[in-house]
């Protein structure tokens, strides 16, 4: 029987965790750049201002990483430089609604991250999962980032969220050196997430949110770089299927899909997609104005065929890709990359997109007699592009 593991589809913060160097890719999928991985221990030291949470288990918990954990009664002794994580029982304890001042500590540039407590939120996440999500935007160049992570113990879900906290800052702090930030710049959202998909694999999602410069008053483009990679844990494991869908018909998301790539694909090693839109172009009910741009992608599908779910019907961009379970690209790491253009929203002259992105793994176990069932885990990103969220 097919297991599922569905992770929660809800509204929370994204914080930053840990940097490690570059994942290593099997040659059957090599990344286009380097990708950001959050499960070591070598990173800057710095202060965590701890709200809701055990002061003596999250200092142990956060040991590798820091010895300057400060268990805080309230917001007002949060400061900048400070990395905050809180628990959704705290947020949902107090008399009045905290938003305004989370909200000012984003814009402060503090990382903020919450801890999803199973007691307030067993009902949206994975039976043995600890959740974390987190938001944080740079002061120095105005990029938004968001964490969502996933996985079996509370101490890796705090050090993995500490480390992409503080590669967050790093980034801000050596941008801060060369770059004069405009309010009126472009925005560039960044949706990470890890998941540990059981005792099968981790797979991460490194998905950009690009907007593109227009003279369009009526409504934002946006490139979505979509980015996935899956590591298996073992020899004896397989991911067997990676699957991305982003739904743009939800309520609440202003989005259209316009164009996207690949499509499906049979008996090919390599797929390359071009995706673009131009001034006048017309997609799915939009005509676009004001914007001329377009990027090609290509990766490696050893062994794998790209499944097309996308529908302009159902207003979505979704891929499956399976995998040969007897393959390399199955046994060793494997990245995938497709890519979309979507029209999103504007309000009072403000950009923003909304939308809640599924990405799914799937894996086999080896055994005497063959393979194991499909099991199967999901783990849901929220993006919040040019505004900030909780709930």
């Amino acid at each position: 029987m097919k297991k599922e593991a569905i992770a929660l589809t809800t509204m929370a913060f994204v914080g930053f965790i840990l940097l490690s160097p570059a994942f290593p890719v099997s040659n059957a999928s090599e990344p286009s750049e380097s990708i950001v991985m959050f499960d070591g221990d070598c990173f800057t030291e710095r202060n965590v201002s701890a709200i809701g949470l055990n002061s003596l288990t999250t200092s142990s918990a956060l040991s590798s990483v820091t010895g300057s954990v400060s268990v805080k009664a309230g917001l007002g002794s949060v400061f900048g430089g400070d990395i905050l994580i809180l628990s959704t029982s705290w947020i949902t304890a107090q008399p009045t609604d905290p938003t305004d001042g989370l909200e000012a500590l984003y814009e402060a540039g503090v990382p903020v991250i919450v801890l999803e407590d199973q007691g307030t939120a067993s009902s949206r996440i994975s039976s043995g999962d600890v959740r974390a999500v987190g938001q944080y935007k740079s002061p120095a160049t105005g990029e938004q980032y968001s964490y969502t992570v996933e996985t079996m113990s509370l101490g890796e879900t705090l050090k993995r969220s500490y480390n992409w906290a503080d590669y967050v800052l790093s980034e801000n702090e050596a941008a801060g050196e060369t770059i004069a930030y405009s309010s009126a710049s472009p925005i560039v959202y960044n949706a990470y997430g890890d998941k540990e998909a059981g005792e099968f694999a981790w797979y991460s999602v490194r998905t950009i949110y690009t907007e593109k410069s227009s003279t369009d008053t009526t409504k934002s483009y946006w490139d979505v770089n979509y980015k996935m990679l899956s590591e298996p844990k073992a020899n004896n494991y397989r991911t067997t299927g990676l699957n991305i869908k982003s739904e743009y018909a939800r309520v609440g998301c202003p989005s259209t899909l316009f164009d996207y790539g690949p499509t499906t694909t049979s008996g090919t090693s390599t797929v390359a997609h071009t995706i673009g839109i131009s001034a006048g172009a017309s997609s799915n009910g939009v005509v676009s104005a004001g914007i001329n741009f377009s990027r090609t992608v290509s990766y490696a599908i050893p062994d794998v065929q790209v499944h097309d779910h996308s529908s302009f019907i159902q207003n979505k961009a979704e891929w499956f890709h399976q995998i040969n379970a007897g393959s390399n690209s199955a046994k060793d790491t494997y990245y995938i990359q497709p890519g979309a253009i979507i029209t999103g929203g504007m309000s009072v002259g403000n950009s923003y997109h909304y939308s809640i992105d599924e990405y799914r793994g799937e894996y086999r176990k080896t055994t005497l007699l063959g393979y194991s069932d499909y099991s199967s885990f999901t783990l849901s990103v929220v993006v919040d592009a040019g505004g900030f969220m909780l709930g």
